[in-house]
């Protein structure tokens, strides 16, 4: 080196530490290891590391007094004795290092190195497809390396089995009955409608209905419990295996409150139904050509109560509606309100219709004189119309009745006036009313 002594700036020597701190100093690049270093007092030390332009720590604690921001000398080592000291601790850690064990192994194509139990280095096979493995940064590419596709890796990436079962086409199977709410203020997204909170709840009636239609009910019951407010229709295209019975609830009390509003049907049964179902507690408008409150058109039994017809629709379509062999609709003598007029208020076309209840405790009640712009009720294509002991409370307008094509109303006696209207009733076609 050009520069024997190094003494730019000021140190700061603390008896009985090894830390120099310098001010005004810049030692990296100009100090090294075991360089000599030199207090104001004379007392000597050696560098051990060189941590910054203004910090060192010496070999062993400062041996003199302390001195601060007082004058210094760093004495340089000679290259030749720091290189010797160097190289003899480069030995010293490469004898104590795994690289002795690793000199013993005889270098081979395709082969790996890896420590044994005792910590004794080895050989292992390791191919060209093992080594492309591990050059992967994670599990995901290693599975594209390896093949597999990306339904496989999704299979893979689910964090729970309850989050595979969907993805293999296994169905939940609750251990008891299993319960769905919904609510305006909830979440389709991120909820999973197990609780009544904007933060637990499902917000539309389909997202709940298509959860409930996934599982394998086997032995327990499903219900959809929906808070106060307007929601859009329900279309039921897929079903839930097994169940002991499906219901879904608004508000009992006060139907208007909870209100399936559209210009199609509000719901509408496309699928055989596993089990009974329940309808209560809704209004509904199903202000469309043709369109229904609940229709069904595929074998199963709905039973509806508590149920206020805003009405609205044109055309041909009952309120009630059902529309396939094996198919019924049973309509409960318990808050029944048709409160808007309509095309048809029940309609049957290869299905059945029944009421059933205390109708004279219970009477369906028509407010603001509902108009049938097609016929109050209708039985057709063989349908059956059961509909002994009804009774209405107020008046409707339009045709009473029409029974045709084989299909047939009972009313065990209750005569042409039993429906409201005030347009004779017809049958035809191989109708029959009784």
């Amino acid at each position: 080196m050009a520069v024997p002594i190094y003494s730019v700036g000021t140190a700061t020597l603390t008896a009985g530490s090894a830390a120099m701190v310098g001010q005004g100093t810049l030692w990296l690049g100009n100090v090294r290891p075991y360089d000599m270093v030199i207090g104001n007092d004379g007392k000597i030390n050696l560098v051990l590391t060189v941590n910054s332009n203004t910090s060192i720590t010496l070999l062993f604690n400062w041996g003199g007094t302390t001195q601060t921001a007082q004058p210094y000398r760093i004495l340089y080592t000679a290259d030749d004795p720091f290189t010797q000291t160097l190289v003899r601790q480069v030995m010293q850690t490469l004898a104590a290092s795994a690289l002795i064990a690793l000199g013993g192994l005889t270098p081979t194509p395709r082969q790996g190195v890896y420590f044994d139990q005792t910590s004794a280095a080895a050989l292992f096979s390791l191919t060209d497809a093992g080594r492309a493995l591990l050059d992967d940064a994670d599990a995901p590419a290693q599975l594209t390396t390896l093949g597999f596709s990306a339904y496989f890796k999704t299979l893979v990436a689910a964090a729970s089995s309850s989050a595979l079962q969907p993805l293999l086409g296994v169905r939940e199977v609750p251990t008891t009955s299993r319960t769905y709410f919904v609510r305006p203020d909830g979440n389709d997204a991120i909820n999973n409608g197990l609780t009544n909170t904007a933060g637990g709840a499902f917000q539309t009636l389909q997202k709940a209905w298509n959860t409930l239609a996934g599982l394998d009910l086997a032995a327990q019951a499903g219900f959809i419990v929906v808070a106060d407010g307007t929601y859009a229709p329900l279309n039921m295209t897929t079903m839930p295996i097994g169940g002991t019975g499906i219901t879904i609830t608004g508000n009992t009390t006060t139907p208007a409150n909870c209100h399936i509003s559209t210009t199609g049907t509000c719901i509408q049964i496309n699928a055989p139904l596993p089990c009974p179902m329940t309808i209560t507690g809704f209004k509904m408008t199903f202000a469309g050509a043709s369109q229904s409150a609940i229709k069904i058109n595929a074998p199963g039994t709905v039973t509806c109560s508590n149920i206020n017809l805003a009405g609205g629709s044109t055309g041909f379509s009952g309120a009630y509606y059902a529309g396939e062999r094996g198919s019924r609709i049973i309509i409960i003598a318990l808050g029944q309100v048709v409160s808007g007029s309509m095309s048809c208020f029940c309609q049957t076309n290869g299905g059945v219709i029944q009421f059933a209840g205390n109708f004279a405790a219970a009477p369906i009640v028509l407010t603001g004189t509902p108009a049938w712009s097609w016929v109050g009720v209708l039985a057709n294509s063989g349908g059956v119309l059961e509909a002994n002991g009804v009774v209405f409370s107020g008046t409707a307008t339009g045709q009473r009745y029409a029974a045709q094509a084989g299909g047939g109303i009972n009313t065990s006696g209750g005569g042409a006036s039993y429906f409201p209207g005030n347009v004779a009733g017809t049958v035809s076609s191989g109708g029959w009313y009784a």
